[in-house]
């Protein structure tokens, strides 16, 4: 059997195009959290896993209980810049939004603290955010929203 020029071609054209929509969707890939129902959206930052903890143990709901320490653990993280030194400037923004869409809490930098000198590429394998929600944050708020956005420090400011 004898495969013409021209289909080849248009095979490689028809792989090339598949291999970029394959890359495009993976790279914003959404989802949802097991157990909780939390929802993460990849929008340049991508990672391996998420996992949420209250207290250290896993979070098994939507409902983020006051007055205890939450942690967000990222694993494999990728899609920040590196600079000269092989150093990576993650962050998270922690927003607390009251039911009206009011903001309670805006820390916009909450790793800057014990991170203010950026990550090696062994440091950024796995990092964990932790903070709490106090009931006075939430003080005549039976519910709110809890939005974590993990960014590039370099490229913001830039």
């Amino acid at each position: 059997m004898k495969i013409s020029p021209l289909y080849l071609k248009k095979l490689l054209v028809v792989l090339i195009g598949h291999a970029l929509f394959v890359t495009t969707v993976n790279a914003q890939k959404n989802g949802i959290l097991p157990l909780s129902g939390m929802k993460f959206f990849n929008e340049g930052i991508m990672s391996g896993s998420i996992q949420v903890k209250v207290d250290g143990m896993p979070l098994m709901s939507n409902r983020i209980p006051l007055n205890k320490e939450i942690e967000i653990s990222v694993q494999q993280p990728a899609g920040f810049t590196v600079d000269n030194k092989q150093t990576m400037y993650a962050s998270a923004e922690v927003i607390v939004l009251s039911p009206r869409g009011e903001i309670l809490l805006n820390n916009p930098d909450a790793l800057l603290r014990n991170y203010p000198n950026g990550f090696t590429a062994k440091d950024l394998n796995s990092f964990s955010i932790k903070f709490g929600i106090g009931t006075d944050l939430m003080k005549g708020n039976l519910n709110g929203m809890l939005k974590i956005k993990l960014y590039d420090r370099k490229e913001r400011a830039s």
